[in-house]
């Protein structure tokens, strides 16, 4: 693949995201979203912001912080001044005041936005905005639910259409043990599960026809990934398609060096999740101020200041690292000229892990959305153990 190709899906890429974000801006006024923007700070006000959707188990831990901060972010967006609304990303906010009490503010007394929120894009906002013209927040977790359990439906059944079973159960076993339903009742959590399906299903259909799109493929998923998430769990959408593709069975598989593939398709991922970031960085230096990068630059720094052992031990490494580890053993040995594959996946594996150690800070504190990263992990171990229980059946010779 040629690299003016690869240049330029990143740069459609990106400038069509910014441009379906200019274009709502401009088609839905504050005005039209006013009513519900009303009824969601009524919807969060001394409500707790952290709350459990099964009680007991902070796992299922949902964020309405951030949801509080990207309503606001939402209603705060003004069409005379789009791309500076769409690079500042201002609202409002107060140090004595919690989130909710923000929104309260700004909503109902039209506080002016006072901070900035730049340092990411909160591409989210496309639909949050849409949705809030006509269904208030409530009913917009019942649809991002709805749409996360559709999509991974839709999914498991293309598996099933292309004879590709096992990828369907370890999708369906490794989502829900990573937590994956609780990710729709959250207005953030959801976009990196929606985009990790979509491009798992594109990934499979594309490796069986043609490589080059293949590439350009997680070239789009980086940019998308950093326009809608915020560093919730973000490698899934990279671990999870990439396995799908290395797992599967099918005898028109285009790959033939597994490892090669891999390594290139997390080095183009990665370099295009990070210029996506850079480009952001870049605008809002030039828009808000070059003073504005020493702040971000200083989240970043404090992102990665933390305890790695914490932060491994927060996002319960313990158990998945090791039925990984003895998984990765068994194949070993019932498969020892197999070294490339296994390497191969097990780099999708350990990419949650290394990202915790990475960002050892923010996983630490943030664990409780952070940790469904490890579904790449779970559904490894998964595909592992398949290969030696069909090895000692006799249905797979060394």
């Amino acid at each position: 693949m040629k690299k003016r190709y690869m240049i330029g899906i990143f740069v459609v890429t990106a400038f069509l995201c910014v441009c379906c974000q200019l274009l709502v801006l401009f088609l839905i006024p504050r005005q039209k979203i006013q009513k519900k923007c009303e009824e969601a700070a009524y919807f969060y006000y001394d409500r707790y912001l952290f709350p459990e959707a099964l009680s007991g188990i902070p796992y299922t831990t949902l964020d309405y912080y951030a949801d509080c901060i990207l309503v606001n972010l939402t209603y705060e967006m003004d069409r005379n001044e789009p791309l500076k609304a769409v690079i500042c990303n201002q609202f409002y906010a107060d140090e004595n005041l919690s989130t909710d009490i923000e929104l309260m503010e700004a909503v109902f007394h039209g506080v002016s936005p006072n901070q900035m929120y730049g340092r990411y894009w909160h591409g989210s906002i496309i639909f949050l905005r849409l949705l809030l013209c006509f269904v208030s927040i409530p009913s917009i977790y019942t649809i991002y639910t709805f749409l996360l359990f559709l999509t991974l439906v839709l999914c498991a059944i293309s598996f099933i259409v292309q004879k590709e079973y096992k990828l369907a159960i370890f999708l369906l076993f490794s989502f829900s043990a990573a937590g994956g339903f609780y990710a729709g009742l959250c207005l953030e959590y959801v976009w990196c599960f929606l985009l990790m399906l979509l491009f798992s299903m594109l990934s499979v259909g594309l490796s069986r026809k043609n490589m080059g799109y293949l590439y350009l493929l997680y070239i789009c998923s980086g940019v998308m990934t950093c326009f809608f998430d915020f560093l919730t769990a973000e490698t899934l959408t990279l671990t999870v398609p990439l396995l799908c593709v290395l797992c599967q069975e099918h005898p028109k598989l285009l790959i033939r060096n597994k490892w090669k593939f891999t390594c290139r398709a997390i080095a183009l991922w990665t370099i295009s999740y990070a210029g996506m970031f850079i480009l952001k960085w870049s605008l809002f230096a030039f828009t808000a101020g070059k003073e504005m990068l020493s702040d971000i630059t200083g989240r970043v720094c404090t992102y990665m200041n933390g305890n790695i052992l914490q932060a491994l031990e927060n996002n319960r490494c313990g158990m998945p690292c090791f039925f990984l580890f003895v998984s990765a053993v068994c194949y070993k040995k019932c498969f020892p000229k197999e070294k490339k594959t296994l390497y191969a996946i097990l780099l999708a594996a350990i990419l949650p892990i290394m990202r915790f150690t990475l960002l050892s800070n923010h996983s630490s504190i943030h664990y409780f959305f952070t940790y469904r990263a490890q579904m790449a992990t779970i559904f490894v171990t998964l595909e592992l153990l398949y290969a030696c229980f069909r090895y000692k059946r006799g249905e797979i010779n060394k």
